[in-house]
């Protein structure tokens, strides 16, 4: 599948640990479905935030994604419940694609590039800062 150079477009800024983010909002059954999938990079400090209605277990995949991110789940007051690293697609067995499986109820899930979470210090019981842009 080629590599897609998607029109980004930064709808949230935030701060979490140590680290500010800029955010593409995935907030619609599309922009969830589709996430970071056929990109070959992404900024440091910019990532993707998933929001969803309610409160509830979150499982994500890495099906056609070709960078490993760190996904950050938050509950609905915005403290991180879970951190865990994907890795992509191609470097799996085929038909071996895990499911990563927030850890407790979540309302939101923050992709950022691997390894930032651990360089801003991400860890459970952390609260984000969120700002919607105009």
């Amino acid at each position: 599948m080629p590599v897609v150079v998607p029109v980004v477009v930064i709808a949230a800024s935030a701060t979490l640990g140590a680290c500010d983010f800029r955010l593409e909002v995935a907030d619609t059954t599309t922009e969830r479905g589709r996430g970071l999938m056929n990109r070959a990079s992404m900024p440091h400090d910019q990532g993707m935030l998933f929001v969803y209605g309610i409160q509830q277990e979150l499982n994500f995949w890495m099906r056609h994604t070709l960078i490993p991110l760190d996904i950050v789940f938050l509950n609905d007051a915005l403290t991180v419940v879970d951190v865990q690293t994907m890795i992509p697609e191609h470097e799996i067995l085929p038909n071996l694609l895990p499911i990563y499986t927030s850890a407790a109820p979540a309302k939101f899930a923050l992709e950022v590039n691997a390894g930032v979470a651990a360089d801003c210090g991400i860890t459970p019981n952390l609260v984000m800062s969120l700002s919607y842009l105009n």
